[in-house]
């Protein structure tokens, strides 16, 4: 038994978390660094990957990508976690869709990388035409926080609107604070209580 499955050489790793910058060897066993060195025994390896001219570094987050309802556009669902995926993501955070539609996709053709959602306010939509209030913006909330959803954000090109600033008065007053101009997250984690 060989004491790696993979040594990785001729690539410049980079390593935040280390602060290692340079041209470096990287050995793999059961899926875990084990050794990162100018120059590591290729013999000592069940297989070696030459990746001249390409950086090796751990696995990017992306937090900022829409994915979910990518059919919706005429594309096929889940096809954009593979294009992160092959890009070097590891984790990524989807933006615009709902939790259903993630999972539909994710089911229908797989993943590749590790993914968390926010659900959406969007009038509309998400958000009813018809009369708003607290317990409708609160229900729109739970819901999404229920089928999995990390936050909630308002839809960014509908801020300006009358009845997304209606929303916006609305979610104040419930339990949820204001993280950026268009992301909401409960105060406290797990199941937010807006009584």
């Amino acid at each position: 038994m060989q004491q790696y499955d993979l040594v990785i050489t001729g690539g410049r790793v980079i390593d935040a978390e280390t602060n290692f910058d340079g041209f470096a060897d990287v050995a793999v066993r059961n899926g875990i660094v084990k050794a990162i060195e100018p120059e590591i025994d290729q013999s000592n390896a069940d297989d070696v990957l030459d990746v001249s001219g390409n950086w090796v570094i751990p696995g990017m987050i992306d937090t900022h990508v829409h994915v979910a309802n990518a059919s919706d556009l005429g594309r096929i669902r889940g096809m954009g976690l593979q294009m992160v995926a092959a890009a070097g993501a590891t984790t990524v955070i989807d933006l615009g869709g709902s939790m259903d539609a993630l999972i539909e996709g994710i089911k229908v053709r797989g993943s590749g990388v590790n993914v968390a959602s926010l659900g959406y306010l969007k009038p509309g939509e998400t958000v009813p035409n018809s009369s708003l209030s607290q317990t409708t913006i609160r229900g729109i909330v739970e819901t999404a926080l229920d089928a999995g959803s990390i936050g909630i954000k308002l839809w960014a090109a509908t801020t300006h609107s009358r009845r997304m600033k209606q929303v916006i008065s609305l979610v104040k007053l419930t339990t949820l604070a204001l993280m950026s101009p268009t992301t909401l997250v409960p105060l406290s984690p797990g199941p937010v209580s807006m009584e």
